[in-house]
Protein backbone atom coordinates (compact mmCIF):
# COMPACT_ATOMS: atom_id res chain seq x y z
CA UNK A 1 0.00 0.00 0.00
CA UNK A 2 3.15 2.52 -1.12
CA UNK A 3 1.88 6.33 -2.20
CA UNK A 4 3.11 5.99 -5.26
CA UNK A 5 1.42 3.11 -6.19
CA UNK A 6 -2.00 4.35 -5.13
CA UNK A 7 -1.55 7.37 -6.62
CA UNK A 8 -1.36 5.64 -9.75
CA UNK A 9 -3.66 3.42 -9.47
CA UNK A 10 -6.36 6.09 -8.57
CA UNK A 11 -5.25 8.41 -11.50
CA UNK A 12 -6.09 5.34 -13.64
CA UNK A 13 -9.30 4.63 -12.31
CA UNK A 14 -10.59 8.54 -12.43
CA UNK A 15 -9.64 9.67 -15.72
CA UNK A 16 -13.09 8.63 -16.95
CA UNK A 17 -14.64 10.77 -14.40
CA UNK A 18 -12.53 14.08 -13.79
CA UNK A 19 -10.53 16.12 -16.15
CA UNK A 20 -7.77 16.95 -13.18
CA UNK A 21 -7.54 13.01 -11.99
CA UNK A 22 -4.06 12.76 -11.05
CA UNK A 23 -4.32 15.83 -8.96
CA UNK A 24 -7.75 15.00 -7.74
CA UNK A 25 -5.65 11.33 -6.29
CA UNK A 26 -3.40 14.11 -4.55
CA UNK A 27 -5.78 16.33 -3.05
CA UNK A 28 -7.30 12.98 -1.56
CA UNK A 29 -4.35 11.31 -0.40
CA UNK A 30 -3.43 14.55 1.03
CA UNK A 31 -6.94 14.51 3.10
CA UNK A 32 -6.35 11.11 4.53
CA UNK A 33 -2.72 11.54 5.50
CA UNK A 34 -2.96 14.89 6.38
CA UNK A 35 0.01 15.86 4.83
CA UNK A 36 0.81 18.53 1.89
CA UNK A 37 1.39 17.55 -1.54
CA UNK A 38 4.93 17.88 -0.77
CA UNK A 39 4.87 14.87 1.50
CA UNK A 40 3.68 12.89 -1.57
CA UNK A 41 6.64 13.76 -3.28
CA UNK A 42 9.70 13.38 -1.07
CA UNK A 43 7.92 10.32 0.05
CA UNK A 44 6.43 8.36 -2.42
CA UNK A 45 7.53 5.11 -1.19
CA UNK A 46 5.90 5.12 2.30
CA UNK A 47 3.07 2.76 2.99
CA UNK A 48 -0.09 4.12 4.64
CA UNK A 49 -1.95 2.30 7.33
CA UNK A 50 -4.93 0.18 7.27
CA UNK A 51 -7.19 2.25 8.52
CA UNK A 52 -5.88 4.94 6.21
CA UNK A 53 -6.25 2.67 3.13
CA UNK A 54 -9.72 2.16 3.84
CA UNK A 55 -10.44 5.83 4.27
CA UNK A 56 -8.54 6.38 0.82
CA UNK A 57 -10.66 3.40 -1.00
CA UNK A 58 -14.32 5.25 0.50
CA UNK A 59 -13.53 8.94 -0.48
CA UNK A 60 -11.96 7.12 -4.37
CA UNK A 61 -14.77 5.03 -4.55
CA UNK A 62 -17.40 8.28 -3.74
CA UNK A 63 -14.92 10.59 -6.47
CA UNK A 64 -15.92 7.82 -9.04
CA UNK A 65 -19.30 8.61 -8.63
CA UNK A 66 -18.08 12.29 -8.91
CA UNK A 67 -19.02 13.53 -5.87
CA UNK A 68 -17.31 16.62 -5.77
CA UNK A 69 -13.64 16.78 -4.22
CA UNK A 70 -14.20 19.79 -1.87
CA UNK A 71 -17.69 17.73 -0.35
CA UNK A 72 -15.36 14.86 0.28
CA UNK A 73 -12.58 16.95 1.99
CA UNK A 74 -15.05 19.18 3.23
CA UNK A 75 -12.90 22.73 2.25
CA UNK A 76 -12.49 24.53 -0.51
CA UNK A 77 -10.40 28.16 -0.94
CA UNK A 78 -11.75 31.30 -2.44
CA UNK A 79 -10.14 34.44 -2.33
CA UNK A 80 -7.67 34.74 0.69
CA UNK A 81 -10.01 32.13 2.44
CA UNK A 82 -10.02 28.69 3.61
CA UNK A 83 -13.95 27.70 3.87
CA UNK A 84 -16.08 24.65 4.88
CA UNK A 85 -18.18 23.51 2.61
CA UNK A 86 -20.93 20.40 2.42
CA UNK A 87 -24.23 19.40 0.33
CA UNK A 88 -26.23 22.57 1.83
CA UNK A 89 -23.53 25.15 0.23
CA UNK A 90 -22.60 25.64 -3.34
CA UNK A 91 -18.87 25.11 -4.14
CA UNK A 92 -17.32 28.57 -4.32
CA UNK A 93 -16.35 28.90 -7.84
CA UNK A 94 -12.96 31.10 -9.18
CA UNK A 95 -15.35 33.63 -11.07
CA UNK A 96 -17.25 34.93 -8.26
CA UNK A 97 -14.48 36.37 -6.86
CA UNK A 98 -15.02 39.01 -9.96
CA UNK A 99 -17.72 40.19 -7.96
CA UNK A 100 -16.10 40.63 -4.46
CA UNK A 101 -13.41 42.96 -7.02
CA UNK A 102 -16.61 44.95 -8.24
CA UNK A 103 -17.95 45.20 -4.75
CA UNK A 104 -14.50 46.71 -3.15
CA UNK A 105 -14.43 49.44 -6.57
CA UNK A 106 -17.57 49.67 -5.81
CA UNK A 107 -17.08 50.94 -2.48
CA UNK A 108 -14.07 52.48 -2.17
CA UNK A 109 -13.55 55.26 -2.61
CA UNK A 110 -16.94 56.26 -4.60
CA UNK A 111 -19.27 55.06 -1.33
CA UNK A 112 -16.14 55.66 1.75
CA UNK A 113 -16.77 59.49 0.27
CA UNK A 114 -20.61 59.36 1.58
CA UNK A 115 -20.58 57.69 4.31
CA UNK A 116 -17.80 56.84 7.40
CA UNK A 117 -18.85 52.87 7.35
CA UNK A 118 -19.81 51.54 3.88
CA UNK A 119 -22.92 48.83 4.82
CA UNK A 120 -23.05 46.00 2.75
CA UNK A 121 -26.07 42.72 1.96
CA UNK A 122 -25.18 39.55 0.91
CA UNK A 123 -27.76 38.20 -0.21
CA UNK A 124 -27.76 34.35 -0.70
CA UNK A 125 -25.17 34.05 1.26
CA UNK A 126 -24.43 30.05 1.55
CA UNK A 127 -21.23 29.19 3.02
CA UNK A 128 -20.07 33.04 3.22
CA UNK A 129 -17.71 33.44 0.86
CA UNK A 130 -18.62 36.79 -0.85
CA UNK A 131 -19.82 38.55 2.69
CA UNK A 132 -16.22 37.07 4.14
CA UNK A 133 -14.21 37.99 1.21
CA UNK A 134 -15.06 41.38 1.54
CA UNK A 135 -15.02 41.22 5.56
CA UNK A 136 -11.52 40.66 5.67
CA UNK A 137 -10.46 42.83 3.15
CA UNK A 138 -12.67 45.86 4.74
CA UNK A 139 -12.70 45.34 8.54
CA UNK A 140 -14.57 49.00 8.97
CA UNK A 141 -17.15 47.80 6.98
CA UNK A 142 -20.91 46.12 8.18
CA UNK A 143 -21.36 43.41 6.53
CA UNK A 144 -25.37 41.86 6.35
CA UNK A 145 -25.21 38.53 5.42
CA UNK A 146 -28.91 35.95 4.78
CA UNK A 147 -29.76 32.82 3.66
CA UNK A 148 -33.37 30.57 3.50
CA UNK A 149 -31.47 27.76 4.37
CA UNK A 150 -30.36 27.71 8.48
CA UNK A 151 -27.68 24.85 7.39
CA UNK A 152 -25.99 27.09 5.03
CA UNK A 153 -26.06 29.83 7.74
CA UNK A 154 -24.63 27.27 10.20
CA UNK A 155 -21.27 26.81 8.21
CA UNK A 156 -21.30 30.38 7.14
CA UNK A 157 -21.18 31.27 10.87
CA UNK A 158 -18.32 28.47 11.25
CA UNK A 159 -16.55 29.85 8.18
CA UNK A 160 -16.23 33.58 10.10
CA UNK A 161 -14.74 32.05 12.95
CA UNK A 162 -12.73 30.12 11.51
CA UNK A 163 -11.47 33.08 9.49
CA UNK A 164 -11.11 35.30 12.55
CA UNK A 165 -14.12 37.28 10.49
CA UNK A 166 -15.99 39.40 13.09
CA UNK A 167 -17.73 42.26 11.17
CA UNK A 168 -20.48 40.01 9.18
CA UNK A 169 -23.95 39.72 10.60
CA UNK A 170 -25.46 36.50 9.71
CA UNK A 171 -29.20 35.70 9.76
CA UNK A 172 -31.97 33.92 7.94
CA UNK A 173 -34.38 35.43 5.58
CA UNK A 174 -35.96 34.25 2.26
CA UNK A 175 -34.29 37.26 -0.14
CA UNK A 176 -35.46 40.53 1.71
CA UNK A 177 -38.11 39.26 3.84
CA UNK A 178 -36.86 39.70 7.03
CA UNK A 179 -34.25 42.77 5.64
CA UNK A 180 -34.66 46.20 7.84
CA UNK A 181 -31.99 48.08 7.23
CA UNK A 182 -30.73 50.30 4.25
CA UNK A 183 -27.49 49.49 2.42
CA UNK A 184 -24.72 51.22 0.43
CA UNK A 185 -24.02 48.11 -1.67
CA UNK A 186 -26.22 45.24 -2.32
CA UNK A 187 -24.63 41.79 -4.04
CA UNK A 188 -26.26 38.29 -4.78
CA UNK A 189 -25.27 35.62 -6.68
CA UNK A 190 -28.41 33.95 -7.00
CA UNK A 191 -29.48 31.00 -8.42
CA UNK A 192 -29.76 31.71 -12.49
CA UNK A 193 -30.11 28.20 -13.71
CA UNK A 194 -33.21 27.33 -15.65
CA UNK A 195 -34.54 23.56 -15.05
CA UNK A 196 -33.29 22.08 -18.31
CA UNK A 197 -29.70 23.27 -17.93
CA UNK A 198 -27.82 20.98 -19.31
CA UNK A 199 -25.27 22.57 -16.98
CA UNK A 200 -27.45 20.31 -14.07
CA UNK A 201 -26.35 17.54 -14.94
CA UNK A 202 -22.67 17.98 -15.30
CA UNK A 203 -20.40 16.95 -12.34
CA UNK A 204 -20.36 18.78 -9.80
CA UNK A 205 -23.71 20.73 -10.29
CA UNK A 206 -25.37 17.62 -9.80
CA UNK A 207 -24.63 17.38 -6.15
CA UNK A 208 -24.81 20.61 -5.09
CA UNK A 209 -28.55 21.60 -3.57
CA UNK A 210 -30.82 22.59 -6.53
CA UNK A 211 -32.33 25.33 -4.57
CA UNK A 212 -29.08 27.68 -4.82
CA UNK A 213 -29.20 26.34 -8.82
CA UNK A 214 -32.30 26.74 -10.12
CA UNK A 215 -34.53 29.36 -11.10
CA UNK A 216 -37.90 29.96 -12.74
CA UNK A 217 -38.61 31.89 -16.56
CA UNK A 218 -35.23 30.88 -17.54
CA UNK A 219 -33.54 31.54 -14.48
CA UNK A 220 -34.18 34.95 -13.99
CA UNK A 221 -37.00 35.15 -11.59
CA UNK A 222 -34.82 35.59 -8.88
CA UNK A 223 -32.77 37.78 -10.28
CA UNK A 224 -36.03 40.04 -11.63
CA UNK A 225 -36.88 40.10 -7.75
CA UNK A 226 -33.54 41.06 -6.44
CA UNK A 227 -33.48 43.97 -8.84
CA UNK A 228 -36.99 44.92 -7.84
CA UNK A 229 -37.19 45.17 -4.51
CA UNK A 230 -33.20 46.48 -3.84
CA UNK A 231 -34.11 49.61 -4.88
CA UNK A 232 -36.15 49.46 -1.45
CA UNK A 233 -32.94 48.64 0.77
CA UNK A 234 -30.42 50.89 -1.19
CA UNK A 235 -29.18 54.15 0.16
CA UNK A 236 -29.43 56.97 -2.25
CA UNK A 237 -26.69 56.08 -4.93
CA UNK A 238 -26.13 52.95 -3.77
CA UNK A 239 -25.21 49.94 -5.74
CA UNK A 240 -26.58 46.55 -6.99
CA UNK A 241 -24.23 44.02 -8.54
CA UNK A 242 -25.65 40.59 -9.19
CA UNK A 243 -23.63 37.53 -10.41
CA UNK A 244 -25.27 35.46 -13.48
CA UNK A 245 -24.93 32.99 -16.40
CA UNK A 246 -22.43 33.88 -19.13
CA UNK A 247 -25.59 34.11 -21.59
CA UNK A 248 -27.90 36.21 -19.67
CA UNK A 249 -25.90 39.30 -19.42
CA UNK A 250 -28.33 41.58 -22.30
CA UNK A 251 -31.43 40.52 -20.37
CA UNK A 252 -30.06 41.33 -17.06
CA UNK A 253 -29.29 44.71 -18.53
CA UNK A 254 -32.30 45.48 -19.41
CA UNK A 255 -34.22 44.47 -16.17
CA UNK A 256 -31.94 46.49 -14.09
CA UNK A 257 -32.77 49.49 -16.64
CA UNK A 258 -36.42 48.50 -16.62
CA UNK A 259 -36.43 49.16 -12.82
CA UNK A 260 -34.62 52.45 -13.28
CA UNK A 261 -31.29 51.78 -12.34
CA UNK A 262 -28.46 53.91 -13.56
CA UNK A 263 -25.16 53.22 -14.90
CA UNK A 264 -25.51 49.72 -15.73
CA UNK A 265 -22.62 47.75 -16.66
CA UNK A 266 -21.57 44.07 -17.25
CA UNK A 267 -18.48 42.50 -16.14
CA UNK A 268 -16.32 39.86 -17.72
CA UNK A 269 -14.74 37.05 -15.71
CA UNK A 270 -10.77 36.56 -16.65
CA UNK A 271 -12.79 33.51 -19.75
CA UNK A 272 -14.15 37.05 -21.08
CA UNK A 273 -17.41 36.07 -20.36
CA UNK A 274 -20.65 38.32 -19.18
CA UNK A 275 -20.25 37.46 -14.86
CA UNK A 276 -21.92 40.36 -12.97
CA UNK A 277 -24.03 43.47 -13.69
CA UNK A 278 -24.17 46.35 -11.80
CA UNK A 279 -26.12 49.44 -11.61
CA UNK A 280 -26.96 52.34 -9.09
CA UNK A 281 -29.83 53.91 -8.05
CA UNK A 282 -29.75 57.53 -8.16
CA UNK A 283 -32.17 59.48 -6.00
Amino acid sequence: MRIDLLLHHATACLTEVSETARLDAEVLMCYVLKKDRAYLFAYPEKNISLDEYQQWQDLLAQRCLQVPIAYLVGEKSFWNLDLQVNEHTLIPRPETELLVELVLGRGDPFVVARHDIVRVLDLGTGSGAIALAIAKEKSNWKISAVDFSEAALKIARINAEKNNIHNVEFFQSNWFSKVQNTFDIVVSNPPYLDENDPHLLTEEIRHEPRSALVASKDGLADIENIIRDARDYLKADGYLLIEHGCTQGKKVRELFMLYNYQSVTTAQDLAGLDRVTYGVIQR
